[in-house]
């Protein structure tokens, strides 16, 4: 019971995320784009890197840039932080949509960042087999979002400690997928 109210409040929360594009780039063989975004209930979050490699797939690394603030996790999808998220679609319709939360380099994460709320991040101490190494999409996101970020809220940026993945959330279910479309995520 619990875990359904919780999945319904982080519903209603994502829905008020809104999200500015910053700058796209467009290719023959993909759109990268990287987006703020705010929530009405905490202001401005952090930003997102997205890219569409036309393969029925949309990958997006979403970095919570203040993420030495104990409640800044609360202003992004599912309570996660700094995130990975996995869409979909076919027709251009999304048929669903996976999170992922990073797992962390933690000694090198803590020296450098000593004040990071431990809701922030995932360490090696968990199960070895959970995590999914980097791929070549993870590194195109992250070099990306480091190439292309210029704002002053994200100057300080944890990702390069990210070491893996942990699969989060999955969201397989039609009738909250049914409204979105993946020509609205990338605004083209």
């Amino acid at each position: 019971m619990k875990l359904f109210f919780a999945l319904v409040f982080s519903f209603a929360f994502n829905s008020c995320m809104s999200y500015k594009n910053i700058k796209i780039t467009k290719e023959a063989s993909q759109t990268i784009a990287l987006q703020s975004f705010s929530s009405s209930c905490c202001g401005q979050c952090g930003e997102r890197v997205i890219v569409d490699q036309y393969v029925n797939k949309i990958h997006s690394l979403q970095v919570n840039c203040d993420f030495e603030n104990q409640y800044a996790h609360l202003c992004t999808p599912f309570r996660l932080g700094t995130q990975k998220k996995i869409l979909t679609y076919k027709k251009n319709k999304i048929i669903s949509e996976t999170y992922y939360k990073p797992v962390y380099d933690t000694i090198s994460l803590l020296k450098k960042y000593p004040k990071i709320s431990r809701g922030e991040y995932y360490d090696t101490s968990i199960k070895y087999s959970n995590i999914i190494p980097l791929d070549k999409i993870d590194s195109l996101l992250i070099k990306n979002y480091t190439q292309m970020s210029k704002s002053e809220i994200c100057t300080k940026s944890q990702i390069e400690f990210i070491i893996g993945f942990v699969k989060s959330h999955e969201i397989l279910d039609k009738k909250m997928l049914m409204e979105k479309n993946r020509k609205k995520i990338l605004r083209k």
